[in-house]
């Protein structure tokens, strides 16, 4: 229950953010908690970043995994 919170805040955050870009206000600043000064446009490009970081790190698990098979089959090795 708590996953699906979360998960509509995130998009309650993106859906702002667009709408914010969207009507020519993506370079007006706010403070988030911690106090840094950022602006919707650096906001949507970190929030694109996501999943991208997420896809490399699938393509660096994928390359071990299959390193790691190749490398137990090269010398026999049994679990």
């Amino acid at each position: 229950m708590a996953g699906l919170f979360v998960c509509m805040a995130a998009l309650v955050i993106v859906l702002r953010t667009v709408q914010k870009v969207r009507s020519e206000h993506g370079f007006d600043t706010f403070y988030d908690l911690n106090g840094a000064e950022w602006n919707y446009i650096g906001r949507l490009v970190l929030l694109a970043l996501i999943p991208i970081a997420l896809l490399i790190g699938y393509c660096i698990r994928r390359w071990e995994l299959r390193e790691e098979r190749d490398f137990r089959k090269r010398f026999d090795i049994k679990e």
